[in-house]
């Protein structure tokens, strides 16, 4: 795994996941959705050689700079820095972001809004509470992940002959699986 429970802070903070029943929760989304994440940002093939690459004793550079993000010269000649997959903010310790943490966080949150009782799907409230919806910060952290992913194409796109399988990716169909959204998910 690329992410760890660490990530979800800040904007993308999870109540309690100190708690043993919410991180390993957290911890059940994490292996679930990072996988599909960057299956279906990378594709299938990219995917594999990058865990692959990764794994090895001594990971090369261009798998490094896919994880942790780089400096690149675009295809219009223009010097860029793609972020990585997961970058600490100013190299500070513990202010770790990811896009895959804003995708994690958004299945998790919209799991999460209602609870499965017997009688079917409920929402929780004392009597002193006010429910709000979660619709705001999951679009908020959803588009952030989207623009983090049009990066990322660009990237990739600059950089085909270190990753020749992203050749074989539909990158317009990965784009647009991962599009921006709105609250109304319109």
């Amino acid at each position: 795994m690329l992410i760890d429970t660490s990530y979800f802070v800040g904007e993308l903070n999870i109540p309690n996941k100190d708690k043993d029943a919410v991180s390993g929760l957290l911890d059940l989304f994490i292996d679930k959705y990072e996988k599909r994440f960057l299956e279906e940002l990378l594709g299938y093939e990219l995917y594999m050689a990058f865990v692959a690459g990764l794994g090895a004793a001594t990971p090369s550079d261009e798998w490094i700079n896919l994880r942790d993000g780089v400096e690149y010269t675009d295809l219009s000649s223009r010097t860029r820095f793609y972020p990585g997959l997961i970058s600490a903010v100013s190299g500070n310790v513990g202010l770790d972001v990811s896009p895959i943490a804003n995708y994690v966080y958004y299945w998790y949150i919209r799991n999460n809004h209602s609870q499965t009782a017997a009688m079917g799907e409920v929402k929780s409230q004392n009597e002193n509470a006010v429910f709000h919806s979660p619709a705001l910060k999951m679009t908020r952290a959803w588009n952030e992940m989207s623009a983090w992913v049009c990066e990322l194409k660009d990237y990739l796109d600059s950089n085909k002959s270190l990753y020749p399988q992203w050749e074989k990716q539909d990158a317009w169909k990965m784009l647009k699986g991962f599009r921006p959204i709105n609250e109304f998910n319109i």
